[in-house]
């Protein structure tokens, strides 16, 4: 009788066990999906609420790839180029069979949620301060650069690498952080931008895309905010360049639109084709026309900026790292 008590027990006790263990893993488990786009959905929406953590279960009738995963982390991420330069490191882990495998993801961010919330916040004051609404998009673009320029410096102590850093005090960022505000300035103001990571002067770097009245050009307004920092001053020396002028001291790779209408050209041709606004493409014409006739042709800046994170690092830019850790705490970048 006894024997058979202890059996009981014991069996209540695993019952009860493997009970806990169900809801506990339903609980860490508790978002789930069939399918890769699904999955890719539910990644892309935990990076954009800045999760650390987050946990899926696949329920579809394979088990994804590394390859897979690794895709459907690079299109979550990809989302916009605010997203993906703003996040640190990610690494994943599965487990499971077909039809029930869970995936945990982690990911570092440069920049958190309420930090986000209060960029985004400072660029609707700023914008609506600057009137960009009465704008069109040429005035919007040198608006947005006179504004960051003016008031932001570059760090030279190489902390500081995001947006929020630009808007806080002591409003200093490398690199990095110039062209997240720009992009997210540009973009609030209804232009499009892209991100461009790549090097200048053998050192990593990263700039702006924009895209003004259907063309696309290249601006770097880190190299436009002279160091140290001149309060008020702004330069153009690297406003609205073609992919030809910019390489001549800016290196970079990888899928982005092109950048080929001389600016100046463009001008011109507004102030004969657009003659109620020929006063704002003149205005703007004579400020690059000045700023040219004070540079070498080869655009050359003598200030020398360092890389602002550690050779240990894996950079994509000055400060920018992303690694990959797959099943089994492989690394990859």
């Amino acid at each position: 009788m006894a024997k058979n008590n202890t059996y009981l027990k014991n069996t209540l006790n695993l019952l009860m066990f493997l009970i806990v263990l169900f809801s506990v893993s339903s609980s860490v488990f508790a978002d789930s999906t069939n399918s890769l786009w699904g999955l890719q959905q539910k990644v892309t929406a935990a990076v954009l609420d800045r999760k650390e953590e987050y946990a899926i279960k696949y329920t579809g009738n394979n088990i994804p790839s590394k390859y897979q995963i690794r895709t459907v982390l690079q299109n979550a991420i990809n989302v916009d180029d605010y997203i993906h330069y703003n996040i640190d490191t990610y690494a994943y882990e599965g487990t499971g069979y077909k039809g029930n495998y869970n995936l945990k993801f982690s990911f570092q961010y440069h920049e958190t949620l309420a930090e986000t919330a209060a960029v985004n916040a400072k660029i609707k004051s700023v914008l609506a301060e600057l009137g960009v609404q009465n704008m069109n998009e040429y005035q919007k673009e040198k608006a947005i650069h006179d504004w960051i320029v003016s008031h932001v410096a570059y760090d030279t102590t190489y902390t500081r690498n995001t947006a929020y850093d630009a808007i806080t005090p002591p409003y200093t960022t490398v690199c990095q952080g110039y062209s997240l505000l720009a992009h997210k300035m540009f973009k609030s103001a209804g232009l499009s931008s892209r991100i461009i990571v790549g090097y200048s002067k053998g050192q990593s770097h990263s700039w702006n895309l924009v895209k003004v009245d259907g063309r696309w050009y290249q601006i770097d307004l880190t190299w436009n905010d002279p160091v140290p920092d001149e309060n008020g001053r702004v330069v153009y020396d690297y406003f609205n360049l073609t992919d030809t002028e910019m390489k001549s001291n800016h290196l970079w790779s990888g899928n982005y639109p092109a950048a080929n209408s001389e600016f100046s050209n463009v001008l011109k041709l507004k102030i004969l084709n657009d003659p109620a606004k020929k006063d704002i493409y003149q205005k703007l014409l004579s400020v690059i026309s000045a700023d040219i006739n004070e540079i070498s042709s080869s655009r050359e800046r003598t200030t020398t900026r360092a890389a602002p994170f550690s050779p240990a690092r894996v950079p994509l830019s000055d400060c920018f790292a992303l690694h990959e850790s797959g099943t089994g705490g492989s690394s990859e970048p």
